[in-house]
């Protein structure tokens, strides 16, 4: 991953924590590790959240792990984590014991993973239709999904016709929306 390039971020909530199980599972701002389970029985879509000891803290929901495991496995997109600091009002949740909020940072190497994470952007606001656009710390953030109560994802959003895009007030250029087409989440 030494060559690969800063394509944006996302935020999310690992779900399925072990958080009051393990004193100090993972704090605040600290690093975490996305670790694909392809063999777990339950979902083989699963990809885990481990803290920096490879301790399993939680899961990305299952929604969102569909879109990400395909692209992890190929080595299409490279994801890192860590929990929200302390500042992000998402932390809140940590009290709850049930979620772990995160920012999941994502890199590649190609113009392939630059498509895809167009589409993965596009594919996140497929989670519910009660999507809400929000100004937090300096971006534009689009919420995605539900999943137990919970946010499944948000999405920063530099680009301004993106954003009136996602909201259907306006088309994106065509050769975005040829890249988009171009990318299968199987």
């Amino acid at each position: 991953m030494t060559h690969a390039l800063y394509l944006g971020r996302f935020k999310a909530c690992a779900v399925g924590c072990k958080y009051d199980s393990i004193p100090g599972a993972l704090a605040p701002s600290a690093d975490a590790t996305l670790v694909r389970e392809p063999a777990n029985p339950d979902d083989q879509n699963a990809v885990a959240v481990h803290n920096k000891l490879g301790d399993r803290v939680g899961y990305l929901p299952r929604e969102l792990a569909a879109l990400l495991a395909p692209l992890m496995d190929t080595g299409t997109l490279f994801v890192t984590a860590a929990a929200a600091p302390k500042s992000d009002p998402r932390t809140e949740d940590f009290a709850s014991g049930y979620c772990i909020p995160l920012d999941i940072n994502v890199y590649g190497c190609s113009a392939a993973a630059q498509e895809a994470w167009c589409a993965l952007q596009h594919e996140l606001q497929n989670f519910t239709p009660d999507s809400k656009l929000i100004k937090w710390g300096g971006n534009w953030w689009l919420n995605f999904g539900k999943y137990s109560g919970m946010k499944v994802a948000d999405v920063a959003l530099v680009d301004f016709d993106y954003i009136k895009w996602l909201l259907g007030e306006a088309d994106l250029p065509q050769d975005v929306l040829h890249e988009i087409s171009d990318v299968v989440f199987s």
